[in-house]
């Protein structure tokens, strides 16, 4: 799950997909949204004594440099450790690191056989640490962009929590879309629109019906406003949308001549519901498989996305 969430640039999941873009000049607004979450990470980190570490993704050539990692990770926490013991199992074919807190020994492993760090052993191992030694603080990731370098926070909980609230780049479990919802994969939204909204309003609107069906108690994540970006990342005909940046969107929908046609995913029936709710405009759902059409009104609509998303538990 780590490797996989880094890959993705440490955002959505696999109903995310690369954006189709048709220019190689990149969006002003996009450059000055990245700049933004940037200066958020910075100004945040230093308010709520969130400490990072950037490591890269495809360091390990040995043993040395899993121990290392290790040991630059531990000391993020400020744990105080002896090492046991580290080697390399020819076997099974992995490098490992022994160490002893207190009472109790931790191993992390990674795989020999690739440099890729094992984020997917070595992380559940760290929170373990930070469970039996430091119950109040966590280690996450920071979302910003580092290509194969990967950004690993460490921070009280609540200060955590905090942080992200007012714009953070990190995805805790309240703050990123839910990937499994009672929407049929292929089932597209076609929003017909007289205009094409202006992309700071459409976000403006977005993140307001976003808080909407929050405070509802609907499954939604409780997202600060400017780790939002609606609009495109190039210059082409595509409706994106960004949470913390990167190099994956949420969910790309495509403007036509006459209708915005909205992805399947959370956050594309939540855009469409968007249009639909706060511009007015009228929806239709397109069968990808079949090709059939459905038209709703938009309260059959809302309800559908309502329906589809879920509540909270």
């Amino acid at each position: 799950m780590y490797r996989f969430y880094l890959l993705l640039v440490l955002l959505f999941s696999g109903a995310c997909h690369q954006p189709k873009s048709y220019s190689s000049q990149m969006n002003p607004r996009f450059e000055a949204y990245e700049a933004r979450l940037t200066e958020l990470e910075t100004s945040l980190a230093s308010e709520f004594d969130i400490d990072i570490l950037e490591f890269d993704v495809e360091c390990i050539y040995n043993i040395e440099n899993l121990s290392q990692l290790v040991i630059d990770m531990l000391e993020l926490g400020d744990f105080k450790f002896d090492t046991i013991k580290s080697g390399h199992n020819t076997t099974e074919r992995f490098y490992y690191y022994t160490i002893k807190i207190s009472d109790k020994q931790y191993e992390f492993r990674t795989s020999s056989r690739t440099d890729w760090v094992d984020l997917d052993y070595i992380m559940p191992v760290l929170e373990s640490i930070v469970e039996n030694h430091k119950r109040t603080y966590m280690y996450a990731f920071s979302n910003i962009d580092g290509g194969q370098i990967a950004r690993l926070v460490f921070s009280e909980k609540e200060k955590l929590a905090l942080a992200v609230d007012r714009g953070f780049p990190c995805s805790l479990p309240h703050s990123h879309f839910k990937v499994n919802i009672d929407w049929p994969h292929g089932l597209y939204s076609e929003v017909k629109y007289h205009e094409i909204p202006n992309m700071d309003e459409l976000t403006d609107e977005f993140h307001k019906e976003l808080k909407y069906m929050y405070n509802i108690g609907l499954d939604v994540p409780n997202l600060n406003r400017e780790r939002i970006f609606i609009g495109s990342k190039y210059e082409d005909d595509l409706i994106e949308i960004f949470i913390d940046g990167g190099y994956v969107s949420s969910s790309t929908n495509k403007i036509s001549e006459d209708h915005i046609q909205c992805f399947w995913n959370v956050s594309g029936i939540i855009l469409a519901n968007t249009l639909v709710k706060n511009y007015g405009y009228t929806v239709r759902l397109l069968d990808k498989t079949t090709g059939e059409y459905k038209y709703l009104s938009n309260v059959e609509y809302a309800n559908k996305v309502q329906k589809a998303i879920g509540r909270r538990n």
